[in-house]
């Protein structure tokens, strides 16, 4: 079993690939945040001829094409809250170094450790809920925006208003 670690940043993804003792498989690979950069690390994984677990931090919008991607080349895909990466991050070192391939090997290195890494199995219909919850709560602050305008523009318009409705309600 090998294990994949990706760094998900707007325009590039570091990735490093570990095997089951922490030993990098290859030497990392940057890859672009387009198709071709996802075919040229599905191509890679292919070379390998292992079954591959993939880990990444929740960073929202950037991973979601490569999540998408994954999912329809059958990886199994793996998401850490960036808090947890962090914490993990200072527990391996003391030293402060950060960068994006070292952030890369520490994921993969979180995903081969974590006895608890079901918890975090990727699911895009989680995926799906968590977009559409976040747009119906927009819609709902929309709406009551709307309210206040509203209410605001009948305050001007027609001050009495409010006293005609509340007597005869």
């Amino acid at each position: 079993m090998l294990y994949v670690g990706i760094d998900v940043a707007k325009n590039k993804h570091d990735v490093t690939v570990i095997d089951d003792t922490g030993k990098m498989v290859l030497k990392p690979i940057t890859i672009t945040n387009r198709k071709q950069g996802f075919e040229l690390l599905h191509n890679t994984l292919k070379q390998l001829r292992q079954d591959c677990l993939i880990a990444m931090e929740d960073t929202g919008h950037y991973a979601l094409n490569l999540l998408t991607f994954l999912h329809q080349k059958n990886y199994t895909i793996y998401t850490y809250n960036p808090l947890l990466i962090k914490e993990f991050t200072k527990s391996l070192s003391l030293r402060k170094t950060k960068t994006d391939k070292k952030d890369a090997r520490t994921i993969a290195l979180k995903l081969l450790s974590d006895p608890s890494r079901d918890l975090f199995k990727h699911d895009n219909k989680q995926e799906e809920l968590k977009i559409m919850t976040r747009h119906m709560n927009r819609l709902k602050k929309h709406q009551s925006d709307w309210k206040v305008q509203y209410t605001k523009c009948l305050d001007i318009i027609f001050p009495e208003l409010h006293q005609v409705v509340t007597k005869h309600s």
